[in-house]
């Protein structure tokens, strides 16, 4: 097959800063369902590695992920006018024998229609790929802020203008690795505490959240369900919760657990203020919760790069009210039904 060229897309004329292991994020499991692109799974970046020749930092998003037959699957990352993204599926390894044959696009925020460049093959072969079949898209220049969107097909399948999936048979199984590769001008390197005197710690803002929004109630939390607890960032004069970098939120007993499951595309308004909020949702047994908790923690920044915290209280149902529940159940805990039942009548 041939590689497949991109439209409206700019190709930066620089290639990436070189990178070593400490600009990796420790790499995500996929969850399904990530597809349709509304239900995209964020990417989780590592720490920033600054390079003082170019001035720029690099950090990299990894994601060990499985494609299905008929399958597609899309991530999901913040971007700003400037940055420079290469996309690079590695090791994909076909059921059987061979390699994963990939469909890779990227597109950009002002629609979910509108894909930005897709490539089919890799080739010449870069370090990682097992094949040709796995998808690369060096060094796309972007133009815009806001929420980026890979999406992965088995080809010939793809997720084309207008998010359909489409293709015909063909579409091989198997597991593949997505590395997402961020560099970003720096207007200064970082301080590395080295000089004279203490560094300050950024300045951390502070955000109202609401846990289980809308109910009139604390929210009662079971540790033990498998369901999803979703929490409104709530936007201020001093906070615009449309400007966070959704990969980037951490949410639970102490804010530093990886719980997020997905955040709605589009703001609404929880408190009715007139202002459009962030409603979120984070998995319930990764957020950590203990029996004495009385609060929970989210942590994230905006696309500034501006680090926030809020907190909402919650109460965490007591063991001998959910002893008599299975493991396996998949429902939300009684308490979650009553919550439910609240906020119908409202």
């Amino acid at each position: 097959m041939k590689r497949i060229g991109g439209f409206f897309c700019v190709v930066a004329s620089v290639f990436l800063a070189a990178y070593g292991p400490s600009a990796a994020a420790q790499a995500v499991e996929e969850v399904e369902p990530n597809y349709p692109m509304t239900s995209a799974q964020p990417l989780s970046f590592g720490p920033e590695v600054f390079d003082a020749v170019t001035s720029t930092t690099t950090a990299v998003a990894t994601a060990n992920a499985y494609m299905g037959d008929g399958d597609a699957d899309v991530f999901s990352f913040s971007a700003i006018a400037g940055d420079v993204v290469t996309m690079d599926i590695d090791g994909g390894s076909k059921s059987g024998a061979g390699s994963v044959d990939t469909y890779m696009s990227l597109h950009r925020p002002a629609s979910l229609n509108y894909a930005v460049k897709e490539y089919v093959d890799d080739a010449p072969l870069d370090p990682g790929s097992l094949g040709t079949e796995d998808s690369y898209i060096p060094n796309v220049s972007i133009d815009a802020d806001g929420v980026y969107y890979v999406s992965v097909a088995g080809y010939p399948n793809k997720v084309s203008d207008g998010g359909l999936f489409n293709g015909g048979p063909g579409n091989a199984t198997g597991t593949y690795t997505l590395i997402v590769t961020l560099v970003r001008k720096a207007s200064a390197p970082p301080d590395t505490g080295t000089g004279p005197g203490p560094t300050p710690d950024p300045q951390v803002q502070t955000i109202g959240i609401e846990i289980k929004p809308g109910l009139k109630v604390i929210s009662r939390i079971n540790p033990k369900s498998r369901g999803e607890i979703p929490v409104a960032l709530l936007s201020s004069g001093t906070f615009d919760a449309t400007t966070v970098d959704v990969s980037s939120l951490k949410f639970g007993h102490s804010g530093d657990e990886q719980s997020l499951k997905r955040c709605l595309k589009r703001g609404i308004d929880v408190n009715r203020d007139g202002k459009p909020d962030l409603l979120c949702f984070f998995e319930n047994q990764q957020a950590g919760f203990e029996p004495s908790d009385e609060q929970a923690t989210l942590k994230g920044m905006t696309a500034e790069r501006t680090p926030f915290e809020g907190t909402g209280t919650l109460k965490v149902i007591p063991e001998k009210r959910r002893g008599h529940r299975r493991d396996g159940d998949n429902r939300q805990d009684r308490d979650d039904r009553d919550d439910r039942g609240d906020r119908r009548h409202r």
